[in-house]
């Protein structure tokens, strides 16, 4: 029997048409999901997960039509530039550069309960607060941590050098900027366990002769423990149907939950920044969302992302294996200008890194 290469070429050329055109559908359709809110849509919204997969689909399609049909190729970059502010958002691409006389240095990050992640806890302990000692940052925001687990040498020092602390179920403060006022934003969040580690907080800050608004937060953990990770990751390197459909099942129902709690608690703190938008905002914290997700989008209609303004790169703060992405974020109102935006990769006590922003005053 002969063969028509002509018309199997044909059949291939529409093979890969229509899945490109399907792949692009798909890319949208994780921009479009972070319209979608997740109290109404859970599903939906966990569709912005999706989103760096669908994007390196696209581009492996210019390198398949290149040899295969050049002429196509401008199909899978037409499908790409409407997705382009969300790639920026997703992995920046800025010049690191000094920051100007008078910045101030802001970092956030989640402690994880002073390294409960780690094998020797009490190491870890030492070492996170080292590194708090060291980092000469002017406002730091913690969460999944406590004040009043620090033992009196550090709270001697922290006096020593003119901090000011705060500490409010899971969630501390420490900054050289006098607080002037400080309350909590009312919204829903599950307690597991007997835990209230989710919530946010503002305080009023003194600095010089301004006002400015600090608001720390925690939204809504996807309460995935250890045992229902190990259970997903073992399903994909050793699969069996049976598993990775009750593993997955299992992980797609956390996250559902999560994301359905997050949609109302973002809600709330988007009315409270509108309430205060003539004032300079920072806002820090574990969002426990991408950067393509409904949380992220919604704060970013009001302020601006540190990272996106001077981080470089996909900036994954998140670092436990098999779950690498950034959720840990820094924004501000348009009185500022971020610099240097950065994750610290250097210490790994915490199952998060620390998020690190220089501020300017504009």
């Amino acid at each position: 029997m002969k063969i028509d290469k002509a018309k199997l070429n044909r059949i291939a050329k529409q093979v890969v048409l229509v899945a490109n055109v399907v792949a692009i559908l798909l890319l949208w359709l994780c921009c479009l999901s972070t319209s979608f809110h997740p109290d109404e849509w859970p599903k939906m919204a966990l569709m912005g997960l999706l989103f760096p997969g669908f994007v390196i689909l696209d581009l492996i399609f210019i390198l398949i039509w290149l040899p295969f049909n050049y002429k196509r190729a401008w199909i899978p970059l037409a499908g790409l530039l409407p997705c382009l502010g969300y790639v920026i958002d997703y992995c920046p691409l800025s010049f690191h550069s000094e920051a100007p006389s008078g910045s101030i240095k802001v970092m956030t990050w989640n402690t994880d309960n002073f390294g409960m992640v780690s094998k020797d806890r009490e190491e870890s302990k030492k070492i996170i607060l080292e590194y708090l000692k060291n980092c000469d940052a002017d406002i730091i925001c913690l969460q999944e941590t406590s004040t009043h687990q620090y033992p009196d040498s550090f709270e001697n020092y922290l006096d020593s050098i003119g901090y000011e602390r705060d500490d409010f179920n899971g969630r501390s403060i420490l900054t050289r900027f006098h607080i002037l006022e400080k309350d909590t934003i009312a919204y829903t969040s599950k307690i597991y366990t007997g835990c209230k580690g989710n919530g946010s907080k503002w305080y009023k800050l003194q600095m010089g002769n301004d006002t400015i608004l600090l608001i720390n937060n925690h939204l809504e953990s996807n309460h995935l423990e250890d045992k229902s990770k190990k259970e997903y990751l073992e399903s994909i390197e050793d699969p069996e149907i049976d598993k990775i459909k009750e593993s997955s099942q299992n992980l797609l129902s956390k996250l559902k939950m999560g994301v359905s709690y997050r949609g109302p608690q973002v809600d709330s703190l988007v009315q409270f920044i509108d309430k205060h938008k003539d004032m300079p905002i920072v806002f820090c914290g574990d969002l426990n969302d991408t950067p393509i997700s409904y949380t992220y989008q919604r704060i970013s209609s009001r302020l601006t992302s540190a990272f996106r303004q001077s981080g470089s790169g996909i900036g994954i703060s998140y670092n436990q294996k098999g779950f690498w992405v950034r959720i840990d974020h820094i924004f501000v109102s348009n009185h500022w200008r971020t610099y240097n935006t950065h994750i610290d990769t250097s210490i790994k006590s915490s199952d998060h890194y620390p998020l690190i922003s220089w501020l300017k005053m504009e």
